[in-house]
């Protein structure tokens, strides 16, 4: 197998994953949101963690190469709101607009602790050395 077709595959399997997130109960992304909000609210270091584990490859290798396109992605975007969204998904299995929904509760100063973890992330990622990716630029 090649690469392409490994690359496609791996896309593939991890899209599968977020469209199973559709397929939860109202009753379980109810829940599943009332996690991500609470963890937002108390433990901002583990969700900033775990967007690492993202760009580490953890969460497979379909993740880890959409998280190091945003990361690679232009500066204009909102990097830390695309990479927690992508971690409410994996970790929580929390939708994206519930993950919005759950962000725009929390207070400023919440706000801005979150922010400041993922941020941090974000920064040493953005400052690793290319032989040092899980994912070449570009991918």
């Amino acid at each position: 197998m090649n690469n392409e077709t490994n690359t496609q595959n791996e896309l593939k399997r991890h899209a599968a994953q977020m469209q199973a997130l559709d397929r939860l109960t109202s009753a379980e992304r109810k829940e599943s949101a009332a996690d991500w909000l609470e963890d937002m609210q108390e433990n901002a270091a583990m969700i900033a963690d775990r967007i690492g584990w993202i760009l580490n490859g953890s969460y497979g290798q379909g993740a880890c190469m959409l998280a190091w396109r945003v990361i690679d992605g232009s500066k204009r975007i909102n990097k830390q709101a695309q990479l927690a969204q992508m971690i409410a998904a994996l970790e929580w299995s929390c939708i994206g607009r519930d993950a919005v929904k759950a962000w725009k509760t929390l207070n400023a100063d919440q706000k801005a602790h979150l922010a400041e973890h993922i941020q941090a992330e974000i920064d040493t990622a953005e400052n690793l050395p290319d032989d040092e990716r899980p994912v070449r630029k570009g991918l």
